[in-house]
Parts: structure tokens; sequence; C-alpha cells
């Protein structure tokens, strides 16, 4: 049985849309039913519904090091982090990042690429540099390929963290050989806003939805480990949500929109048929 007056987190159906764990204090367990009470007064709920909660501060830069870690102190620690817009935490060599829905520029200057090139991962910030600088060290360490897999549900800053995947190990691969070819890196990056224009839409949810899933395959030279080239793959393509859409707010791939406003500029480059047109 749990202790009265301990500190616990319990699910409650009735505030499901805010919060999927209320916290709450034990006011008596028989071993069968557990009396909580929380915010929305004394209930009874089964042992397996009640979480323990941690006494100690939430805000830790990597989740295994919570006192107690379970669903409910893991969100909480998220969501103290998001709160002072530290966006980034670690699960062991795992990256949780949480989209900030706003710029964060200062997490992502030249000079956070430094740190991350020549501190230690432990005494650093949790940061998306963190996991690429890991990949790049045991890459040169090991001399064998290193994959980076990016996950999340639509609108969790799937694109964005790809992004600053691929230009700091572009940039750390520079700066590792003086002579490397940093116009072929350029290009490499530069691709990116065309590959989006042909594969990305908006939806209700993301103005830059990934329609589709990506592999780039990033090459390097076995000795400097400079960039020598680039080839992406793509899969999983939802060819039916873009080209018959219905829902409200959503929209086709970004390249037809962008025919159409380059028709529309006096001198503009898109179709002359297209002059005149709307998307509707």
């Amino acid at each position: 049985p749990m202790p009265v007056r301990d500190r616990v987190w319990v699910r409650d159906a009735g505030v499901a849309e805010t919060d999927v764990f209320v916290e709450g204090t034990v006011v008596s367990d028989d071993g069968k039913q557990v009396m909580v009470e929380t915010q929305l007064g004394c209930r009874s709920y089964r042992p397996s519904e009640v979480l323990p909660a941690s006494a100690s501060d939430p805000d830790v830069r990597d989740h295994c090091n919570l006192e107690v870690l379970n669903d409910a102190t893991l969100l909480d620690a998220t969501r103290a982090r998001f709160g002072k817009d530290a966006i980034y935490t670690y699960i062991s060599e795992i990256l949780l990042a949480v989209n900030p829905f706003k710029p964060l520029p200062h997490l992502y200057e030249t000079s956070s690429k430094a740190r991350y090139r020549a501190g230690s991962r432990d005494a650093l910030d949790p940061h998306v540099y963190g996991v690429a600088e890991l990949a790049f060290s045991h890459l040169v360490a090991h001399s064998h390929s290193q994959s980076l897999v990016v996950s999340g549900e639509s609108g969790a800053g799937k694109t964005e963290a790809n992004k600053q995947l691929l230009d700091y190990l572009i940039w750390r691969a520079s700066t590792a050989d003086a002579g490397g070819d940093l116009s072929l890196g350029k290009r490499i990056l530069d691709t990116n806003p065309v590959l989006e224009a042909f594969g990305n839409a908006k939806t209700a949810r993301n103005y830059n939805s990934s329609r589709f899933g990506k592999y780039l395959h990033l090459k390097m030279d076995d000795t400097d480990h400079s960039v020598v080239g680039a080839e992406l793959r793509t899969f999983l393509l939802e060819k039916s949500r873009v080209t018959s859409v219905t829902a409200t707010g959503e929209r086709s791939y970004h390249i037809f929109y962008h025919l159409l406003a380059g028709a529309q500029t006096q001198g503009g480059i898109g179709p002359a048929r297209l002059r005149g047109k709307r998307p509707s």
C-alpha cells in the first residue's frame, strides 16, 4: 500500500484534453483501491492508475536522472523545461525535442556549433547538435556508418530537426578538413527548399508538413571525413492526401502554389497562362 500523504500522479478522463495526469495526495490505500485527493476533489483509483511522483526538481537534462521515472514524471519534467524554452532533453542517447512553435535563433548560432564540437556532452545542455556530434565522433573513431532516426507525429518538428542535423554535420565535416568542399555542402543544404516544395504540404496543424518519409545518405571521405556527396531516397509518399484535398485548412504540394505566386508578379517566372489564377 502507498503511504498516506504521498504525492502521486493519476490519470483523469475529465481533464484528458488539457493534462493527461493530475497531481494529488494519497488519502488511503486498502490494497484494492487508492483514495487520492486532487484539485478536482477526492476519488478512488485502481492501483494501476496511480503513479508515484518525484520529490526532486523535475528540471533535469536527462530523464534517466529523475528520482522517479514513469509516464507522468517524464511529462512533468518535459513541461517544466519547455516553460524555460529548454526544448531538448536527453533520455540516455535519445534526444527528446518539443516544438516551441516560435523561433529560437540563439540555439543554432555558429558559436553553439563550436561549443558542441569542443565540449563534453555531459557538461552541455541537451541539443540536436549534441546528437549530431556523437554520431560524427563515432564515425571518426570507429570508421563505421552511423544512423540518425528522427520520428514523431505531424507538427512535432521533424523537418526542422533534420535541417539542423544536416547543417551541423556538414559544418562539422568542413571544420574537420580545412580543405573540404564548402560549396558542395552548401549545395546539399540548398536542396532542402526544393525538396520541400515537391514533397511538403500545408495541413490544419502544420504549415510545412512532410507528406513523405525521407532517407538521406550523407557520404563522407574515408580518410579525412569530408563530405563528398549525398543521396536522398523517399518513401511512403502520401499521394492520395494531397491530390484530393477536402479538409478545411489543408492544401496540395507547395510547388503548385509557388508556380501560381511566381506567375502573378511582373516579370514572374511562372507560366503566362497562370496569370490571374488563384488556387481555388
